[in-house]
Formats: C-alpha cells, sequence, structure tokens
C-alpha cells in the first residue's frame, strides 16, 4: 500500500486488522533494512518468543524452522498475516524473503499474505526489483495507493473502535445504537470534518475525548466537543496535503467523507 507520510496506511492496515476472520494469526513490525535472516526470527519471536529463543541463530534453522511453521498452519486452520511498516526500508533480501513465503505451502493452501507500507519513493525500486521475477510471482503482488475511508468506512472504523475499547461485540453496538463515549451527532462530525482521512479521523476522536474529559471523566463526547477539537488540531496542514494527493491520484470515491 503507497502513500505518503500522513495519508493513513497505519489506519487503513488497522482498519483492515480489525476485520480479520478468526483463522489469521496478525503479526506487525517496521521494516529498518533487515536481512531475511533477521526478519524471519523476527517474526517467529512475535509468534513464540520461548520457542524462537531456543533455535540457533543460523539462516538455515531459522528458514527451515519459518517454513515448517508455514506448513504447520494450514493443519490447524489458521493463516498468518503480517503488516511491514516503512515498507521502503526493504532490503531485496528481505523482500524475496516475503514473496517467497506466499507461495502455497500444504495442499494448494497460502498460509502467508503480506502488507507492505511504503511511501511513493519505493515504487521505482520496486519495479527495478520486479523485472528480476517471473509473471507468476509478479502476479501475487497487488500494488494499491492508500485510499480516504468512505463515510460508512469511517464511521464503522469509530464503532469497532469503540466496541473493541468496551469489550463487546460490533454488532452488538449496531444493535443497541449505544456509542458511548460518543454522541451520535459527534460521531457524523467527526466523519464530516475529516473527509475521510484516517489520520484526521483518528485524531479526532483522540482529541475530542480529551476535551469531554475536561468537563468530567462520565460526560459524553458532544458535537460542540468535535468543533472545539478541529480549531485546536496541530495537523489541518498535513491533512489538506493528503486529501490534495488523494484528488490528484483519482482516489476518492463515490461517499468519501
Amino acid at each position: 500500500m503507497i502513500g505518503p507520510t500522513g495519508s493513513g496506511k497505519s489506519e487503513n492496515a488497522d482498519f483492515l486488522v480489525k476485520k480479520l476472520p478468526e483463522e489469521y494469526v496478525y503479526w506487525y513490525n517496521q521494516i529498518y533494512g533487515q536481512t531475511a535472516l533477521q526478519l524471519g526470527s523476527s517474526i517467529l519471536e512475535g509468534l513464540d518468543p520461548k520457542f524462537a529463543e531456543s533455535i540457533k541463530k543460523k539462516k538455515k534453522d531459522i528458514m527451515d524452522t519459518f517454513n515448517r511453521v508455514l506448513m504447520a498452519l494450514p493443519r490447524k486452520n489458521k493463516k498468518l498475516f503480517c503488516i511491514f511498516d516503512q515498507g521502503e526500508n526493504f532490503s531485496k533480501d528481505a523482500l524475496d524473503f516475503v514473496i517467497n513465503c506466499t507461495n502455497p505451502h500444504y495442499d494448494n493452501f497460502r498460509s502467508f499474505s503480506a502488507l507492505i507500507l511504503a511511501v511513493p519513493r519505493f515504487e521505482k525500486r520496486l519495479e527495478r526489483w520486479l523485472d528480476n521475477y517471473d509473471t507468476a510471482i509478479r502476479r501475487s503482488l497487488v500494488k494499491e495507493y492508500v485510499r480516504p475511508f468512505t463515510s460508512l468506512e469511517c464511521a464503522e472504523y469509530i464503532i469497532r473502535g469503540i466496541a473493541l475499547s468496551r469489550g463487546i461485540e460490533y454488532s452488538q453496538i449496531l444493535k443497541l445504537r449505544d456509542f458511548d463515549p460518543f454522541e451520535k451527532s459527534a460521531i457524523e462530525r467527526i466523519i464530516e470534518i475529516c473527509k475521510g482521512h484516517p489520520s484526521t479521523l483518528c485524531d479526532l476522536c483522540y482529541l475530542s475525548m480529551e476535551i469531554a474529559c475536561e468537563t468530567s471523566p462520565h460526560v459524553l463526547v458532544l458535537e460542540e466537543h468535535v468543533k472545539e477539537a478541529w480549531k485546536k488540531y496541530p495537523n489541518k496542514t498535513l491533512h489538506r496535503e493528503a486529501i490534495k494527493w488523494y484528488i490528484n491520484k483519482g482516489l476518492v470515491r463515490e461517499d468519501a467523507g
């Protein structure tokens, strides 16, 4: 997923994770030029720290173990979903490792999938590297530009966050139409102001709650709190630049913000 800093890549990734089916095991980390060995070791440590510690720090041991994990996951009806943030820092070695992991590992079952978040400068380097891959592997890579949320996606993002914080099911909140700690009108105002920009959406939610809590820790977030939050919002320039980028790339969808 390609987009400039502040365009909403992390929030889009967070939205995907919130909606992952139960069979997915989720892993996230930032890329800082790791080798394939370091990346494989890091993923194993995230999945099972004690097991990873018991493995000898030899490339063959790490890679063999990682492949065995990918083969074992389907037998437990599990899949591994990895998010690599700051993907512009990928080494060629590590990217080869990630791409090869997407091959089916058991009975034509693809047990590994990944989302790479990167800024636009990564595109040219990626295109150069792809020249060395065969057609089948290139087809396994899907490049998308980060998109703004639609109004419905904005509402879902907020409500899923509320559900997670309250420890109840998303469907239950929709059924009850109880959006505590937000008034419905406050949610509508946040959606209107953010214009589909995920970072602004997320920031306004937190800033509005902080402002409401200054009155009382038990008060609901009202529309007036959202308006005050927008007045104080420090990232308006970044917000405008992101909206401009969406428009220039033709990414504004119908019902976007």
